[in-house]
């Protein structure tokens, strides 16, 4: 995919996409307090160590106090920067990296999706359940933009159920994306043990993924690497019926073949 070289910004817009996020983490998880992590393993250098060279980047942040607990270090491989540059600058810095176009649409549309999503289940007692998952540019070090997948879910809670600490997965996926739209998924953790995505869309145009319960079950099972005899028989249904669903998946995404599907899975967070 061809690379776009970021152009500068203002620190004003900077500024104005972090405090947009601070209104909207006040306005819906009103009364966190400051919080320090109960995770030790942050400090333990094994820990460390087993990201150092992991494909994706890991970090935890705190919702109390808006700043990185955790930011593994392999960040200065896949985007160019030290760890210690987003300690420093903490969720303000990281922010300010985001496409401005696309902080936009976070602004007007994602961040709304995203803490209603966070709200609606943390009154059911079930926020740990969830996992968002979306999809920006993101400019690196030599000041060229790239486009990141990052997954979110939350570790810890407050006693009203305000998420404390949430942990992200952020990966390079300049060679996958296809198109110039963002997608935002919500899946839930089922009773199965498996995350089921329960809200799918594409900005700016809002075409939703529009998946069958049943193909994105199937789906998953061809993510996992089983042929479509195996899953046939896991489902109990014919193996010309799971063909047909692969085959109707394929026409609804436009995937020219299985791996091009699940790469587009994979973008847009239904894994």
């Amino acid at each position: 995919m061809r690379q776009v070289t970021a152009t500068s910004t203002t620190q004003s817009w900077e500024n104005s996409f972090y405090k947009e996020w601070i209104n909207f983490s006040t306005r819906n998880f009103p009364g966190i307090k400051e919080h320090k992590s109960n995770f030790q393993l942050f400090n333990d250098t094994q820990f460390r160590d087993l990201f150092r060279n992991a494909p994706a980047v890991v970090l935890v942040v705190n919702h109390a106090e808006h700043k990185y607990e955790f930011f593994s270090e392999n960040v200065k491989q896949i985007l160019g920067y030290d760890a210690e540059e987003f300690y420093k600058g903490n969720v303000e810095f990281g922010m300010s990296l985001v496409h401005p176009a696309d902080a936009q649409i976070f602004s007007d549309q994602i961040f709304p999706a995203m803490f209603n999503a966070i709200d609606r289940y943390k009154e059911a007692g079930d926020v740990k359940k969830i996992r968002l998952a979306y999809t920006f540019k993101f400019k690196r070090k030599d000041q060229v933009y790239v486009w990141l997948s990052q997954h979110m879910s939350i570790l810890e809670v407050d006693h009203e159920n305000n998420p404390l600490l949430s942990m992200y997965f952020m990966t390079d996926i300049n060679a996958l994306k296809k198109d110039p739209r963002l997608d935002f998924t919500v899946s839930v953790l089922d009773e199965t043990g498996y995350y089921n995505p329960v809200h799918s869309i594409t900005y700016p145009d809002a075409e939703p993924l529009s998946l069958t319960v049943r193909e994105l079950e199937i789906l998953k099972l061809i993510g996992q690497g089983k042929s479509s005899q195996r899953i046939a028989d896991e489902l109990i249904i014919s193996r010309h019926t799971v063909n047909t669903h692969r085959k109707n998946m394929l026409e609804k995404t436009g995937a020219k073949n299985t791996t091009e599907l699940l790469s587009l899975s994979l973008v847009k967070g239904l894994f």
